[in-house]
């Protein structure tokens, strides 16, 4: 399995797996951009800040609407 941690800790997290699976989305959109032209699904873990960064999330469906949101 193939990961790279974005973030994690208190200021957001977010980690991508095996290039496609993003679990949490607690960062800037700036710091995920790179990744999501490969980003099949993300899952939120739950509804904290550090994991669901609310204008990362809009801006994610805006720009990539085939990103699965779980």
């Amino acid at each position: 399995m193939k990961y790279d941690i974005i973030d994690s800790g208190s200021d957001g997290n977010s980690i991508i797996i095996n290039d496609f699976f993003m679990l949490d989305c607690g960062v800037s959109y700036k710091k995920i951009k790179p990744y999501l032209n490969k980003i099949k699904l993300i899952f939120i873990s739950h509804s904290h800040q550090d994991h669901l960064y609310a204008t990362t999330i809009q801006k994610i469906a805006f720009e990539k609407p085939t990103i699965k949101f779980v």
